[in-house]
């Protein structure tokens, strides 16, 4: 279990660093995001630290990055959702 948990947290940390650097966002500007140290956060992209939730939140509020691609490495391209 604990090496399936550190293999996701650097799949999550891969696909962060890449969608940070295709939107030509820094380290530290996700650090701040996140209101963690710069070092916390490259950890996190390193996958020696998991992601929390409350941070996948933030992030797909603040850059819209999906925490489904996050997880998955799937992109949700179609949802259809009704209110009634």
């Amino acid at each position: 279990m604990r090496t399936e948990k550190k293999e996701l947290n650097i799949q999550i940390g891969k696909r962060l660093q890449t969608v940070r650097e295709n939107s030509g966002y820094t380290q530290e500007a996700f650090a701040e995001a996140l209101d963690i140290g710069v070092e916390h956060y490259r950890k996190i992209e390193l996958g020696m630290y998991g992601l929390q939730r409350e941070n996948m939140l933030i992030l797909y509020k603040k850059y819209k990055i999906d925490p489904t691609y996050l997880l998955t490495g799937e992109k949700i391209t179609h949802l259809m959702w009704k209110c009634f």
